[in-house]
């Protein structure tokens, strides 16, 4: 754990092996509550659920965090020089099986791309074991919204040998980043 009273946020980091998360704890009034997820981790969803489930226990140790948990920021899908494409592959995949979606323009039939990642995600339950590691801990999840969808030929992609066995071509236009924002609300216990 690392505090930085000057900019008002806490910063925890979980380890295993060459797998690394980490969250930081925003503290100040107007982003307090908010979560935002780091990941170098090559491993899927369900390698990282774990994880994640020990991330949010220790963040409820922090009072700001336990009182006004409201959002959690998942960052970009594929981020810059990281290794965690397990929802980009998702996006990508299910963009090329939708048929709502035009593999040869990259855009959904009809709306924007981010409304389309975003239900996308939520109706196609693309990110079930983190859902599943909240709910565990006592919170539900909701894709609140996408935004910045990027869009390329599948082919450029650094997954594409995943997308490849999974039935995409290499010059399949889809979806496979957006900045990504979560809803979190507490379960009621009855």
């Amino acid at each position: 754990m690392a505090r930085d009273a000057a900019l008002h946020e806490t910063q925890l980091t979980i380890m295993e092996g060459d797998c690394r998360i980490t969250w930081t704890l925003y503290e100040s009034e107007l982003n307090a509550g908010v979560i935002r997820h780091r990941s170098d981790c090559a491993r899927d969803l369900a390698g990282q659920a774990p994880m994640l489930r020990a991330l949010l226990r220790r963040a409820m140790e922090e009072p700001v965090v336990m009182q006004k948990f409201r959002a959690l920021s998942w960052g970009r899908l594929v981020p810059d020089g990281a290794r965690d494409y397990a929802l980009g592959v998702r996006v990508a995949t299910a963009a090329k099986r939708a048929r709502d979606w035009s593999a040869r323009t990259g855009r959904p039939a009809k709306g924007g791309r981010e409304a389309w990642v975003a239900r996308a995600l939520e109706e196609g339950k693309l990110y079930e074991e983190i859902r599943a590691a909240f709910a565990a801990e006592g919170w539900r999840l909701r894709v609140a919204s996408a935004e910045k969808a990027l869009v390329m030929n599948a082919g450029g992609l650094p997954f594409f040998a995943q997308l490849r066995a999974l039935g995409v071509k290499a010059k399949d236009r889809v979806p496979f980043d957006v900045q990504l924002w979560f809803h979190a609300e507490r379960i009621q216990r009855q």
